[in-house]
């Protein structure tokens, strides 16, 4: 049955979706039956370029399949655009046809208009999104208030990375300016929340080698594309670039004579290949001794509430992209209990951040990437 439902989904979304955005498209125009068909054609090719050659830079690691993965990736976003303006403009439609307006004889030159409209603003947003995400990310800065905090930990600054997605739009290049950029914002700690890489460390080794420039402790945790790329082999790898890794791990850092736990678990992809304890805050939160602040990074922030039962102050995740682009970001709120941005769960503050990166299409449209300053300070 879950098979039969899947597949279902899966032709709808490959066959009636671009079916919709095209003859919504394509017919008000009186153009003849072959160029309406190679509309048609190309409107199917930008939707199904990416299921096509999707985990392709895995399989064959070469330059040109990240050329060929990046091209489809563009294409796919191009036609989400599409389908949302197109889906946006119908509704507007229907509206104007429930009203009586516009009249009839002016209703073909009416869909005419706002189909060209709908290309050229998913051209711009595509346009946008692809500047924004391939830009410099901003600096979000984040206080984070902290009961019992000692004085000498007032001020205490993480910088969190997350979702930085090395693959087949970011290389070593985009990050070593991300790097760069840390290291001026002078952090007491780097945490790197998972999904650091798209491909193996053979492929993508020398990419992630700006690490080893960071001028901070830096503790990372594996998340879900790290696992699909062989998270052991670049565990390994990132330890060698001067990164902690914790996985189902934790350190206590002494800062001014202030005991700071900070501890890491592994994402759930790699649940049955890690011990226990890799998935288990409350195991992570005991033990070393009385902390002054207790910090534990995790991928994704479904763990938050395993996480305050354990007795947490701070959780670090990312994972959501906080929905990447518009007019996914409408959508992300009801998919995850903390989307993006500082929360509170009972005692436990979850900061969520939007990602440094992205994945699939290189857009971040109304969503620009970011670098997460986290300050924490005494609760008043």
């Amino acid at each position: 049955m879950r098979l039969a439902i899947f597949i279902a989904v899966l032709l709808f979304i490959l066959a009636v979706l671009p079916a919709y955005v095209a003859h919504r498209l394509l017919a008000p125009f009186e153009w003849s039956r072959r160029r309406k068909r190679l509309g048609w054609a190309v409107i199917e090719v930008l939707l199904l370029a990416t299921p096509a050659t999707m985990g392709l830079h895995r399989r064959v690691e070469a330059g040109w399949t990240d050329a060929v993965t990046a091209a489809a990736y563009v294409g796919f976003g191009l036609f989400i655009f599409l389908l949302f303006y197109v889906a946006a403009r119908d509704v507007a439609w229907l509206a104007l046809r429930l009203a009586g307006l516009p009249a009839a004889p002016r209703r073909r030159l009416w869909l005419r208009r706002t189909s060209l409209a709908v290309i050229a603003v998913s051209a711009a947003s595509l346009a946008i999104g692809m500047w924004q995400a391939l830009g410099e990310p901003r600096v979000v800065r984040v206080s984070v208030p902290i009961a019992g905090l000692p004085p000498a930990l007032a001020g205490f600054r993480i910088v969190q990375l997350s979702d930085i997605h090395l693959g087949p739009w970011k290389k070593r290049r985009d990050l070593a300016r991300i790097v760069a950029a840390v290291n001026r914002l002078d952090p007491d700690v780097v945490a790197i929340t998972g999904d650091l890489v798209d491909g193996s460390v053979r492929f993508r080794g020398r990419d992630a080698e700006p690490l080893k420039d960071l001028n901070a402790p830096a503790f990372f945790v594996i998340g879900n594309h790290d696992v699909y790329s062989g998270a052991e082999a670049w565990a390994r790898f990132v330890e060698t670039l001067g990164v902690t890794v914790l996985a189902g791990d934790r350190r206590v850092l002494s800062i001014a004579g202030e005991r700071v736990l900070i501890a890491g678990l592994v994402d759930p992809a790699m649940a049955r290949a890690a011990p226990p304890r890799a998935r288990d805050p409350v195991l992570l939160a005991s033990g070393d001794g009385p902390a002054a602040v207790r910090i534990l990074l995790a991928h994704r922030n479904t763990d938050a509430f395993a996480a305050e039962a354990a007795g947490f102050d701070l959780l670090l995740s990312g994972h959501t992209h906080g929905g990447q682009f518009f007019p996914a970001t409408l959508i992300i709120p009801h998919l995850h209990p903390f989307p993006a941005g500082l929360h509170r769960w009972k005692r436990l503050w979850v900061y969520t951040s939007t990602g440094v990166g992205f994945w699939g299409p290189p857009v971040r449209f109304l969503n620009p990437p970011e670098i997460a300053v986290i300050e924490l300070r005494r609760a008043d």
